[in-house]
């Protein structure tokens, strides 16, 4: 048993992980470009969103939103875990995934293509646009800002899993829903 870490130690490296955590956030990350940048991405896609939804479906629309921030905060968590990718730079050094994205940024435009496309054709066409601009695009530039970056993923990795996330949840609001209608 000498050959692995115990629990304080363990603990240990955590609490000075969680220091350096602070400390470069304090001195590097806040008020830095970067930061300016998640700040408008967590903060204009509600606003435009509140704009947009349609306020009759408005429950079974955040219902998908929710399980979209749900799915992305779970996968961005592992992925990080597991060091595929890493984050520069956080809104807050409490939080290490990328928050704008996972509570604001994906779950917004799903929800928008939720809302506009009511068959599977059209929403899986948009959700490939989507996966294309997320994978090829966004990604790519925040990596070309420093704000994230790739140790064992590649950015065509995510293009089928965000088309993936996008039909499931799908699948799983429509089932809900049908569910729902059957109990009335």
């Amino acid at each position: 048993m000498d050959q692995f870490p115990s629990n304080e130690k363990v603990h240990e490296l955590q609490a000075k992980l969680s220091t350096f955590r602070q400390q470069h956030w304090m001195n590097v990350e806040l008020f830095s470009l970067q930061w300016w940048l998640l700040v408008l991405l967590m903060i204009v896609p509600w606003i435009i969103w509140w704009r947009l939804i349609d306020k009759k479906r408005m429950v079974e629309i955040l219902l998908y939103g929710f399980f979209v921030i749900v799915t992305s905060t779970i996968l961005d968590d592992i992925g990080s875990h597991i060091l595929l990718w890493d984050y520069h730079f956080n809104l807050t050094p409490l939080v290490h995934q990328l928050g704008p994205i996972n509570l604001s940024v994906l779950p917004i435009s799903f929800m928008v293509i939720y809302q506009y496309c009511s068959t599977w054709k059209s929403f899986f066409i948009w959700h490939v646009f989507l996966a294309a601009g997320g994978s090829f695009v966004v990604e790519p530039f925040f990596a070309y800002m420093g704000i994230y970056e790739l140790y064992k993923w590649k950015f065509f990795y995510s293009f089928p899993i965000y088309i993936l996330i996008a039909l499931l949840l799908r699948l799983a609001i429509l089932k809900i829903i049908n569910i729902q209608h059957e109990k009335q």
